[in-house]
């Protein structure tokens, strides 16, 4: 670890410049072909690729960087997505273990464009992929892409590694390898009444359950859903009333929790928009804020020891200089 501490930056998806620009911003130099700092770590919660213009800067920074030990990077629900459609079924050779559906595609296309889809840069990445850990239990700080859940790490047997066996059995529904990544890398779900639609149009019977929310006591308050979320309806049905869900107790349902005693987890993946403004709990913060649209931008937090994680230490491009440094201290 390095001596100051963790600069904890949220899913980049392709947005190779805006993450020079904040390296710089966080105090990280060019140093001899790749940013590092004098004595912080920049860690990466995943999901670097998808969506962004600048794929292969995205990848080549990061790569740098951890290759010469200035980055630590766990993976993305992204990452294990390209290496799942990059990996032949172990059983069916005219299938990959991603379904190569118009869908996925156009979810991987970006990368895929600008790698060269089949290319050996294409295959080299996806090996650099495989060897992202799925999760980073750091000295006093803990990194995951989506939820840090005890129970569903203690479930692989080789902990945070992707091994060929988690691989193909994770994409494969109904298994406990495929539960386990779900929950981990995407986020666990829950259960809810009334169904809604979601913004491609899908019935969704099951929503986000927010997990960082220690005090949820109902379902209402612990589902994560998009806003302006519509009641599902059947299509040829009109003026869908605004979707509310039924309270529901959480007290006998078991969910995900994160105890408030535990050491601080820092984590991505839930496209927050605007700035930060508090972690989500004492011990709990996102990083994730939409890097990759107008309405967010890359975000870091700027971990230095704390146990306590405040809002001070959230780090982003345009933040004055005098509130940046206080995280750095």
């Amino acid at each position: 670890m390095r001596s100051a501490g963790f600069d904890v930056i949220g899913d980049v998806h392709g947005m190779g410049n805006e993450l020079v620009a904040l390296l710089r911003h966080l105090g990280y130099s060019d140093d001899g072909g790749h940013f590092a700092h004098p004595t912080r770590q920049a860690v990466f919660v995943g999901d670097l690729i998808d969506r962004g213009p600048e794929q292969l800067l995205t990848v080549r920074t990061v790569k740098a960087m951890v290759d010469t030990g200035s980055a630590l990077v766990a993976m993305g629900n992204h990452e294990f997505n390209a290496i799942s459609w990059h990996t032949p079924h172990a059983t069916d050779e005219w299938r990959f273990l991603r379904e190569r559906t118009p869908g996925n595609h156009r979810q991987h296309e970006a990368f895929l464009d600008q790698v060269g889809a089949n290319t050996p840069l294409h295959a080299e990445s996806v090996d650099w992929f495989r060897t992202f850990p799925m999760w980073l239990d750091l000295d006093g700080l803990r990194v995951v892409h989506a939820c840090w859940d005890d129970a569903s790490m203690a479930a692989l047997p080789d902990g945070p590694t992707l091994t060929d066996p988690v691989l193909h059995a994770a994409n494969e529904k109904g298994t406990p390898e495929h539960d386990t990544i779900e929950t981990i890398l995407k986020g666990p779900e829950i259960a809810i009444t009334p169904p809604y639609r979601d913004k491609g149009g899908k019935r969704r019977d099951n929503a986000r359950f927010a997990w960082w929310k220690p005090d949820a006591k109902t379902l209402a308050e612990a589902v994560d859903v998009p806003q302006e979320t519509t009641v599902w309806t059947e299509p040829e049905q009109e003026d869908a009333p605004p979707w509310v869900c039924d309270e529901g107790d959480l007290t006998e349902r078991p969910v995900v929790r994160y105890p408030a005693d535990a050491p601080p987890v820092i984590f991505g993946h839930y496209w927050r928009t605007g700035q930060p403004t508090e972690p989500d709990a004492a011990n709990i913060a996102c990083v994730d804020y939409s890097a990759c649209t107008d309405k967010g931008q890359l975000t870091a937090y700027r971990w230095s020891g704390e146990d306590q994680l405040i809002r001070d230490n959230f780090d982003y491009l345009g933040k004055p200089s005098s509130e940046s440094e206080a995280g750095a201290s």
